[in-house]
């Protein structure tokens, strides 16, 4: 897979995407926070207490059918950037969008964490939400039946 610290944080993602969220915690500093991003323009921010109620709200939207893979990860020092695939059925239709994650590590801990839509048409189609002006359409990762 690679180096150590790619390892790491594929294992410390991968086990949120499993929902296990108390694995990833152990891996965070206390003072992380979580800066995610989708269509608009403002962020929300997650201290490190309200990551596991936020991405068991973000799987409730799906109806619980959301399932995170990691596909990518790259490290260069203190730095990373880990790319993710959501897939989830929404409106009933099958849904994915991917997200690339920028990372800041220190002491071994994730101490921050930047989640964006790879295209904010794709999370916006996935979504069902309206696609953002001077957007392209039909971003989507195509889903397999």
């Amino acid at each position: 897979m690679g180096t150590p610290e790619v390892e790491w944080l594929h294992t410390l993602f991968s086990r949120l995407a499993s929902g296990d969220t108390r694995g990833f915690l152990d891996g965070c500093s206390p003072e992380m926070t979580l800066t995610a991003r989708g269509v608009a323009e403002s962020s929300v921010i997650v201290r490190r207490t309200g990551v596991a109620a936020w991405y068991e709200a973000l799987g409730a939207l799906t109806g619980g059918t959301l399932r995170t893979e990691v596909e990518s990860v790259v490290v260069d020092g203190g730095r990373a950037v880990v790319v993710l695939l959501h897939a989830f059925h929404h409106d009933g239709a099958p849904r994915a969008y991917r997200t690339v994650n920028f990372c800041t590590v220190r002491d071994g801990r994730l101490l921050a964490w930047f989640c964006h839509p790879a295209s904010r048409a794709g999370y916006a189609e996935a979504w069902g939400l309206p696609v953002p002006e001077g957007e392209p359409g039909r971003a989507t990762v195509p889903v397999h039946r």
